[in-house]
C-alpha cells in the first residue's frame, strides 16, 4: 500500500544521499547496522525460507529462531545497513524528516553547502563539517536516540498495560461486543530452562 511506497522512497533517498556525498568526497553521517546475528547455525536461512508471498516472517518466528540485530551506528564512511539491505559501498543516511530529526536538517545544511561549493567553483570548500565535528555529533546523536526510543517503549507498554488494566475493571465490559481479551493465545519461543534454586524447568 501507499505507506509501503513512501517507506521504499525514504530508503532510496537515504542511499541516494550516501552515493551524493561519496562521489564528492564529501563526510556526512551515515547510519550503518552490521549483518544480523544467529545463535544457531543455518537459522538465518530456515528463518528466509518461511516468508510468505510478501516478504514477511512471523515475529514469533524469528524471536524463537533467536535472531538478533546488530547495534545501529553512526559513521563518516559508507558502510552496511542490513536491516535495510544497503551494501557497504552504497550506504545510508537518514535524511527524510528534517523537520522531525536534527540529523536530517544537518544533512539538508550539507547538501545545500556541497551545491552552493559546487556553483562557486575553485576555492570553494565542499565541506560545511569536518569528519572529527561529525563523528562527535554521531555519538551524541546515537545516545539521545537510544534513551528516545527506550522511552517510547516504556511509554507504550505502559499505555497498552492501562487500556486493558481499564477494560477488566470496566463495570460495563460484559454489554461490549468486542472483548480484547478473547482469543489471546500464549506462545512458547524458547525452549524451557532449569531454574537454579528449584531445580524446576521454567
Amino acid at each position: 500500500g501507499s505507506r509501503d511506497i513512501i517507506a521504499e522512497c525514504m530508503k532510496a533517498a537515504g542511499q541516494a544521499t550516501s552515493m551524493f556525498f561519496r562521489d564528492r568526497g564529501i563526510p556526512v553521517l551515515r547510519r550503518v547496522i552490521d549483518s544480523v546475528q544467529q545463535e544457531r547455525k543455518g537459522a538465518f536461512a530456515a528463518l528466509l525460507a518461511k516468508r510468505n508471498k510478501y516478504g514477511l516472517v512471523d515475529v514469533f518466528d524469528s524471536l524463537s529462531a533467536r535472531i538478533s540485530t546488530s547495534s545501529g551506528s553512526y559513521s563518516t564512511a559508507p558502510g552496511v545497513h542490513s536491516m535495510l539491505g544497503v551494501r557497504a559501498d552504497v550506504g545510508y543516511v537518514k535524511v527524510t524528516s528534517p523537520l522531525r530529526r536534527f540529523g536530517d536538517m544537518l544533512v539538508h545544511w550539507q547538501i545545500k553547502h556541497a551545491l552552493l561549493a559546487e556553483k562557486e567553483g575553485a576555492g570553494a570548500s565542499p565541506s560545511l563539517f569536518d569528519d572529527a565535528w561529525l563523528l562527535r555529533m554521531g555519538n551524541q546523536l546515537h545516545a539521545r536516540e537510544l534513551e528516545a526510543n527506550r522511552m517510547q517503549k516504556r511509554e507504550v507498554a505502559f499505555w497498552a498495560h492501562m487500556w486493558l488494566d481499564r477494560w477488566m475493571k470496566d463495570p460495563a465490559r460484559d454489554r461490549r461486543t468486542l472483548d480484547p481479551l478473547v482469543g489471546l493465545t500464549g506462545r512458547l519461543i524458547e525452549d524451557p530452562k532449569p531454574n537454579t534454586g528449584t531445580m524446576q524447568l521454567q
